[in-house]
């Protein structure tokens, strides 16, 4: 994973923090949104994401300031777990 740009919705506790942690370990280049920050340098998209419509709006904003023409998408977002 090195050097491949990863954002991960919910990343600020739990299973999504640790997803956060261990994309960091292994090198990516590593943004998250949630409704609240965590102590870490890891850059944060501020979002509500119980709003399905805010998952787009995210994806655009991460692609706009993080993501380089070179890194494709990839939704691993499982929806009504």
């Amino acid at each position: 994973m090195k050097d491949q740009a990863v954002l991960v919705f919910g990343g600020n506790r739990g299973i999504g923090a640790a997803i956060v942690d261990g994309f960091v370990h292994d090198g990516a280049r590593v943004m998250y949104a949630s409704r609240s920050p965590r102590a870490s340098t890891v850059p944060f998209i501020e979002a509500d994401l119980t709003d399905p419509a805010v998952g787009a709006q995210v994806v655009d904003q991460a692609a706009s300031v993080f993501f380089q023409a070179e890194d494709g998408i990839r939704d691993d977002l499982v929806t009504g777990v």
